[in-house]
């Protein structure tokens, strides 16, 4: 399911896909309708979408990742409706979101959508570009006992799951998707400390990836998505490259 932001005037607009934090049950895609418009203010179409963020809630590997690309699949389908141009679409991930969501932005595989549980499994479900705010990304952010439920064993039983799924590791692949990627952090954020968005910036960079880190003096974990700096952040990704 997707909450759909839009302008009233007529585009296209760029699109965006938010995925929101957590891990929350479904449903939580509402806390998110603030900083959805905030987006649609500078001219955007934005869908704000569920997935199954953790076992708890009917979720894991690969169910998580898959609900992420069926949230892309769906905003490039139905973008025109909107007024959204949905052959570029941006995916903007806060807190927990940034672990799935920065898998599925660098994973040179797609991850398939499931047409039982996505409205659309056709289309691409890797993003055009990536924007992560307060992330959560490397394993060492997250409980192993957590992890171990969510990918369904240790990473000494099932070494290659839990390789597909680490960020750094993708990062510094050469075989990661080559998308322009920007990562915004608080300097006031105890969840996500900018040390960790530093360190996925930094393999990236040493990858020759296209990306940009910010790291915004006192911003928290919530207030950093309305902090202006943010906003031209994901700006700088989400509206379509100048010719």
């Amino acid at each position: 399911m997707a909450d759909v932001f839009y302008p009233t005037d007529p585009g296209p607009w760029p699109v965006a896909v938010i995925v929101p934090g957590g891990p929350l049950p479904l449903g939580g895609r509402a806390n998110y309708s603030g900083f959805a418009q905030m987006l649609v203010g500078q001219g955007a179409v934005v869908f704000v979408a569920d997935y199954r963020a953790s076992p708890e809630f009917g979720g894991g590997w690969p169910t998580t990742f898959e609900d992420v690309a069926c949230g892309i699949r769906l905003a490039r389908a139905t973008a025109a409706t909107y007024g959204g141009d949905g052959s570029r679409v941006t995916l903007v991930a806060h807190s927990f979101g940034g672990f799935p969501g920065g898998v599925v932005a660098l994973s040179p595989a797609e991850f398939e959508s499931d047409p039982t549980n996505c409205q659309t499994a056709t289309g691409s479900g890797s993003p055009d570009a990536f924007a992560g705010v307060a992330g959560v990304y490397t394993f060492d952010a997250i409980q192993e006992t957590f992890l171990n439920g969510f990918f369904g064993g240790s990473r000494t039983a099932i070494p290659a799951v839990w390789n597909a799924a680490d960020i750094l590791a993708l990062a510094e692949g050469p075989n990661a998707r080559d998308i322009p990627i920007r990562l915004a952090a608080g300097t006031g954020d105890g969840a996500a400390p900018v040390e960790r968005a530093s360190a996925l910036a930094d393999a990236l960079v040493s990858a020759g990836r296209d990306v940009r880190f910010v790291s915004i003096a006192g911003a928290g974990h919530v207030s950093i998505m309305g902090n202006a700096e943010t906003l031209a952040t994901i700006l700088e990704v989400l509206r379509p490259p100048v010719p």
